[in-house]
């Protein structure tokens, strides 16, 4: 049979049917979002951390059953994708009828980083929660921009990928057994505003790149077993309100820099092993609005 060229009318008709139909398509998985079914790699994902937990006494996990994870107690999902953005399952639970400190019982399953769109990822306070931070995290999880592990059982070194999460704005492990060196890629988190990790048992050196992340406000790395100088460079975070180093084994001079510290309010450097004249700001403008500052238990001479 001879056949013969398309009409151009032919041709926007064929046009218009694939446009219905990927419409059609479009709209069918946003009706599947809409009724709480999340993609197949974020359910594997939740149902391998759930596989992890032996024991929680909040009885959130006994409710993650189906294929509906959109509407799993502590999951949020994007609307338009039908990811999963957001797990928060802190250990202490706040309502309008009660107050309520749960634990859980078990490890952090690595399938956590199969949840390619989370943002945030809150596991705080869950008191018996252990396990590692998975290698990959970095690779894995690009849109994080929130990580709140702190009050666990936590172990291990913090991952050098953790340098890839370029999104990653608060950073919370405080009081876990997180060991090791901290890794230089830390300084490649340039949006990062909180690092609170007080309370592990960290060592080593601070790495210098530390000095990179000019929008953190708050860093906190008391009661480790950190050691060396105290970054040179550390009067470039402009932007640091709070700042406390106590509780380590950090020797040499406080750096001249420090002075630079324009915003800053809370100052701890007590309980190391500095040595040398305490800087003083030479200009009005430097550390003004200064409150709390704290030096005892060193080897510091010099006035205030």
């Amino acid at each position: 049979m001879k056949r013969y060229p398309q009409s151009g009318l032919e041709m926007q008709d064929q046009l218009l049917g694939l446009l219905i139909a990927l419409t059609a398509c479009a709209a069918s998985l946003g009706a599947a979002n809409v009724h709480g079914i999340c993609t197949p790699k974020d359910l594997k994902g939740l149902t391998g951390f759930r596989a992890g937990i032996r024991f929680d006494t909040s009885g959130r996990l006994q409710k993650w059953v189906g294929l509906k994870c959109c509407e799993w107690e502590g999951i949020s999902c994007n609307n338009a994708t039908g990811r999963v953005t957001e797990i928060r399952l802190p250990g202490f639970i706040s309502t309008r009828d009660f107050v309520y400190q749960s634990e859980m019982t078990g490890w952090l399953s690595p399938s956590i980083t199969l949840l390619r769109s989370l943002k945030v990822i809150d596991l705080s306070g869950l008191m018996n929660l252990a396990g590692t931070i998975p290698p990959s995290i970095g690779f894995r999880l690009p849109k994080l921009q929130k990580l709140y592990l702190y009050g666990n059982q936590i172990s291990g070194m913090l991952p050098e990928s953790i340098g890839k999460l370029w999104q990653l704005e608060e950073l919370l492990l405080y009081e876990n057994k997180l060991s090791g060196s901290l890794p230089p890629s830390l300084g490649y988190l340039r949006n990062l505003n909180s690092m609170i990790l007080y309370s592990n048992q960290f060592s080593g050196t601070v790495p210098s790149s530390i000095a990179n992340l000019t929008g953190l406000v708050h860093l906190d790395l008391h009661n480790n077993s950190f050691i060396g100088a105290i970054p040179e460079k550390i009067g470039q975070l402009h932007n640091m309100k709070e700042l406390d180093l106590s509780t380590n084994f950090f020797g040499g001079r406080i750096p001249l820099s420090i002075t630079n510290l324009t915003a800053i309010l809370v100052l701890y450097l007590d309980t190391n092993n500095l040595e040398g004249e305490i800087p003083s700001p030479s200009r009005l403008d430097q550390m003004p609005s200064l409150s709390f500052l704290r030096l005892h238990n060193n080897q510091l001479t010099g006035e205030i």
